[in-house]
């Protein structure tokens, strides 16, 4: 069996951390047993997903990069002990391949290096501040083995132009349990399906990258646009970091009675399953996991050009769905409104997206792919 550390800074559950847990599970089918390391703060659900699932795992001190005052002055203050700490853990548990993520993550990094620890840096972005960008084109070179790419646009993002390109690299999307987001298995929220008409969703953590306003400002022109009855609903929580952003959506909105604001909630699958158009409006992503998911459901999809979206989307044979430029509220609202009209076509998508979500994105999929980079490493 290969050991793997998977490393994170990042204890709020998110995509990621998703993403950790889910692959981790899968893992010893394929010979790999892996460990994550994370922060013992702020990892509450984290850690529960992790027990529930059979990870095993590590928390301990360790802070994230943050513009919080508070918590960067901690990050600062413990950056060398913390990185010191990691390598320890590393050396204990006789990890073979230590598997970082994020480029603004460099602790697990300078840790496997002072360890002697194969790496691999996980890229999943696309819009990183130029300091930090800057920083990880400093480091790299030096305590890079290996990159794992969510998609070739973040491959490129990173890596074109630099000597970087030369390290060994693969590209794997982010990963969806497409038994549990299976359209057959999930009875419909009624949160969604309460309300009359057709139903238009997007489900995301409320912060400016996923441009929520685009998705705001198509709602009010596909409402005056078609005489019929549409609500579309705001799926996502509302960090304390993005309370304001989340007061100014809410007032953009304030005198559109079909845009519903529902907040988080666990059980996405549900909520896919009462909707009848899926929309993703962000301005920056890397492997859009709220995507993949809604093509795992079935559902016919309207997405800004991020990540590697129109190949999954529009590439290779018949279309899975539509994709607009970023930015474009007006493109948004012409496609949600043909889907409006075209029920049949809706389910042609859907059915499409469903097959390529299975053979693509699903998580048995992902492991074996990661399984099989980190031998290529070892080797």
């Amino acid at each position: 069996m290969i050991r793997v550390a998977n490393i994170t800074e990042e204890g709020r559950y998110g995509g990621p951390q998703g993403r950790i847990v889910d692959v981790a599970s899968r893992l010893p089918q394929y010979g790999v047993e892996t460990t994550v390391i994370c922060p013992s703060f702020d990892s509450e659900r984290f850690r529960r997903e992790m027990d529930e699932e059979g990870v095993d795992y590590v928390s301990t001190m360790l802070h994230r990069l943050t513009r919080e005052r508070s918590m960067l002055a901690r990050y600062v203050a413990g950056f060398g002990p913390e990185v010191l700490n990691v390598a320890r853990i590393l050396r204990q548990r006789d990890v073979q391949v230590a598997h970082c993520n994020g480029s603004w993550q460099i602790k697990g990094m300078l840790a496997a290096k002072l360890a002697g620890v194969p790496t691999a840096w996980h890229l999943n972005d696309t819009n990183m501040p130029t300091p930090v960008k800057g920083l990880f084109h400093a480091l790299a070179p030096v305590v890079a083995d290996s990159f794992i790419a969510a998609s070739e646009r973040t491959r490129r993002y990173y890596l074109d132009g630099t000597m970087l390109k030369s390290k060994p690299s693969a590209i794997i999307q982010a990963p969806v349990d497409t038994e549990i987001f299976d359209p057959e298995r999930v009875d419909p929220s009624p949160m969604i399906a309460d309300h009359p008409g057709l139903k238009v969703a997007t489900v995301a953590t409320i912060n400016p990258i996923k441009s929520i306003e685009d998705f705001i400002d198509a709602a009010r022109l596909v409402d005056e646009r078609l005489d019929r009855e549409i609500h579309f609903f705001v799926v996502g929580p509302v960090h304390d970091s993005q309370q304001a952003y989340g007061r100014r959506l809410e007032a953009r909105a304030s005198d559109l009675a079909h845009v519903h604001f529902t907040g988080g909630t666990d059980d996405v699958p549900s909520v896919l399953k009462a909707t009848d158009v899926y929309v993703c409006s962000s301005a920056f992503e890397a492997s859009p996991i709220s995507v993949w998911e809604a093509m795992s459901m079935a559902q016919p999809v309207v997405s800004t050009d991020v990540g590697d979206v129109a190949e999954h989307l529009e590439g290779d044979g018949p279309p899975r769905g539509a994709v607009v430029p970023v930015g474009d509220s007006e493109a948004l609202a012409e496609r949600i409104a043909e889907l409006a009209d075209d029920p049949e076509r809706r389910k042609r998508l859907g059915a499409r997206a469903r097959r390529h979500a299975r053979e693509h994105f699903d998580v048995d999929v992902c492991a074996r792919q990661h399984a099989d980079f980190y031998r290529t490493l070892i080797d």
